[in-house]
């Protein structure tokens, strides 16, 4: 990403924890990473952590693959520990992570979770929809690069359209807002936002992240 596209707008981001909510494929990890950059260079002096689902999901499947009861199990020990460290970090710290929450009683679970770090570090909880059409999706989904990080990485990354398809069909991202009207915010400041990338460069939907911090609504919609 070039510097002047970074300073064209002035920023001044506090510490937080921002998730970057979507099915597979729709740019998350590539988005967080440009923004972590892009947050870094426009404010020299913040720590960032940025922590992919998969750094968490890849080791349960080498251990137990499938989705089993074990398989489950082990990755909520694994995400306690990893969330259990992340409370532990110094306050000054903004943390990126990568999701895939659906609005059903088993990812609201796991939302909680992210909640009780979000309320440890006395922080915002800022949860970011990322959504593309479904054409789109599909493209980067089957892109030899994406391909690429799967095989060379070890990632367990879905490459297989026809499931991306189902999970579309079958499931809609969940709404942090719907926490908001539950009370069930512990006392953490949540936000909830959405961001449209189907016509968007990396460079630009960057933007419109740091754009969606510029405004003072709590929920944003950008699509």
């Amino acid at each position: 990403m070039a510097e002047h596209d970074i300073h064209t707008q002035p920023r001044d981001i506090q510490p937080c924890l921002i998730l970057f909510n979507g099915f597979p494929g729709v740019g998350k990890l590539t988005l967080a990473k440009n923004f972590q950059e892009a947050l870094q260079l426009q404010q020299s002096s913040i720590t960032t952590r940025l922590i992919d689902n998969h750094v968490l999901i890849d080791p349960v499947e080498a251990i137990e693959p499938g989705r089993t009861p074990a398989h489950y199990a082990l990755r909520k020990a694994i995400r306690k520990a990893a969330f259990d460290g992340l409370k532990a970090l110094d306050h000054g710290v903004v943390i990126l992570m990568t999701t895939c929450l659906a609005a059903n009683a088993a990812d609201i679970e796991v939302f909680e979770e992210y909640v009780e770090v979000a309320l440890a570090r006395g922080v915002p909880l800022i949860s970011i929809n990322v959504y593309c059409d479904e054409a789109t999706n599909e493209q980067r989904l089957c892109s030899e690069e994406r391909r690429g990080v799967r095989e060379g990485g070890g990632k367990t990354k879905l490459v297989d359209k026809d499931v991306l398809a189902a999970m579309r069909r079958e499931h809609v991202l969940l709404d942090a807002a719907v926490h908001l009207e539950r009370g069930e915010t512990r006392g953490v400041n949540i936000e909830q936002w959405r961001l449209d990338t189907s016509s968007l460069s990396v460079e630009e939907a960057v933007r419109g992240v740091f754009d969606l911090f510029c405004r003072d609504l709590a929920t944003v919609d950008m699509g």
